[in-house]
């Protein structure tokens, strides 16, 4: 349901879009939208948010990495820490 939602949204945005710029050029061409990202108006952009949280999540899978190391030693409230903070910016950038 969602997927087709969005896809009926970007369609419809999509020929908006062509629709305009024939009015102003005079074209009369196809009026189907397909699925092209490059000349989608409609953009994802990631927030700040959710950057800092994949930073923190790959900082987290890299300390559990290397604490399987002998000769590194991490505390375990570190990783407790890192841990907690990752969880709230993930639920934060929802």
């Amino acid at each position: 349901g969602v997927v087709g939602s969005v896809y009926w949204l970007v369609r419809q945005e999509t020929v908006r879009k062509r629709n305009n710029e024939e009015q102003d050029t005079n074209k009369n061409s196809n009026k189907f939208a397909v699925m092209d990202p490059q000349n989608t108006p409609l953009k994802v952009q990631a927030s700040f948010m959710s950057k800092v949280n994949t930073t923190l999540q790959i900082g987290l899978i890299a300390l559990g990495i290397a604490g399987e190391v002998p000769s590194i030693s991490i505390p375990p409230e570190l990783m407790t820490s890192l841990i907690w903070i990752t969880a709230g910016t993930t639920i934060g950038s929802s």
